[in-house]
């Protein structure tokens, strides 16, 4: 990124602006897939990606930590460091006992969304941890966030217990650990590398279902309208022209700065603005999640100044080396923001503009999309 860019915010706010980025598209695909499979057959698709990227995952913690020991406490502590990563600043405390151990949590991200996330990352994803180290325990949610509860609770006993749930017979408490602190640079990389990689499954389950084609067109307005209000909120001085296309850059440029996307400096005039990405975290995914920053950017377009458009013409996606993108005034009046949406008289199309500028709500669009999806099979 061009070091010359001063977007006027600290690397704390920089941090948490690519957790709130990352967890809302990430929640957004999840609820996609919940929308069209339906919530048992989102938790199969998903499970499999999640089971894999846990057991990177606990080989990466077990890694830098130097843990060499197989017992509850590393299990709980690989727990805790996972939720700071995930969530950056949740309150988490631990409380272990002699036959058990129960964990409440709140802060965490992903309390508004669907409940298919905690469980498949919460109720299998812990299976995956027991199982890594070894030992006879089991967690199981009594209360969680994401259904309403005030925060999520987890309770830890024997595998072959009778009652999973009761707390009664955990015996003396030995241990109670509130939140291990851990060094905020390594939270900050962690949390955008885990953030980007539950967007990336959520994104490749999405397209297991649906095809990658359909996947695009579902999820860009959702994106745009995302983008739409990142654009708002930077923008509450009016202002036309080439300041618009300023202001435009400058959103983009601050969200590739938190998402560690590295470009190289381009010259830019008063009609056009190009980026060239070269290295980013998302080059090995699917074009998906290309094209759903591509639609939030338009987003940011539309917010600011509707007669731009932000377009990419090489993609390491698709196989590219690097990336590039620009921002211009349109060529054609009339013509859609997003190409991958369809044609200007696409049904589909017209339904995603009227869902991106506000005129229908996300309940209204997700049921028309559906009847017309099934109409067009």
């Amino acid at each position: 990124m061009d070091n010359n860019l001063n977007h006027g915010i600290t690397e704390e706010e920089q941090g948490k602006l690519a957790s709130q980025l990352l967890v809302d598209w990430y929640l957004n695909a999840v609820q996609a897939l919940v929308d069209t499979a339906g919530s048992e057959e989102a938790s199969k698709l998903l499970w499999p990606y999640f089971r894999n990227a846990e057991n990177a995952a606990f080989l990466i913690i077990v890694k830098a930590f130097g843990l060499d020991q197989k017992n509850r406490i590393t299990l709980g502590f690989i727990s805790g460091v996972t939720f700071n990563f995930i969530s950056r600043a949740p309150i988490l405390r631990s409380r272990i006992f002699q036959r058990g151990a129960i964990a409440t949590l709140s802060g965490c991200p992903f309390e508004n969304g669907p409940d298919v996330n905690c469980a498949v990352f919460c109720e299998k994803g812990s299976l995956t941890y027991e199982e890594a180290i070894g030992v006879p325990y089991h967690s199981t949610i009594v209360s969680c966030a994401a259904r309403g509860d005030q925060e999520c609770k987890f309770v830890m006993k024997p595998a072959d217990c009778e009652n999973p749930r009761d707390e009664s017979d955990l015996g003396m408490e030995i241990a109670n650990i509130l939140n291990w602190q851990l060094p905020k640079e390594m939270v900050d990389s962690f949390s955008v590398q885990y953030l980007a990689e539950f967007w990336i499954l959520a994104t490749k389950a999405l397209i297991d279902h649906l095809g990658e084609e359909s996947v695009a067109t579902m999820l860009a307005p959702y994106m745009k309208h995302r983008g739409v209000f990142f654009g708002l909120k930077g923008s509450s001085v009016p202002s036309h022209g080439v300041f618009d296309l300023m202001r435009i850059s400058s959103r983009i440029d601050l969200c590739e700065e938190a998402l560690n996307m590295e470009s190289l400096h381009a010259e830019s005039d008063v009609n056009m603005v190009e980026r060239t990405i070269v290295d980013c975290p998302f080059r090995e995914a699917p074009v998906a999640v290309c094209l759903q920053f591509e639609a939030f950017c338009n987003g940011i377009c539309e917010a600011i100044g509707p007669d731009y458009q932000f377009t990419y013409d090489r993609m390491m996606t698709k196989g590219d080396k690097t990336c590039h993108w620009t921002i211009r005034k349109k060529k054609e009046a009339g013509k859609g923001l997003i190409n991958e949406v369809g044609t200007p008289d696409d049904p589909a199309k017209m339904l995603a503009m009227r869902f991106a500028k506000g005129e229908i709500t996300e309940e209204e669009f997700r049921k028309k999309m559906a009847v017309l999806k099934e109409f067009r099979t």
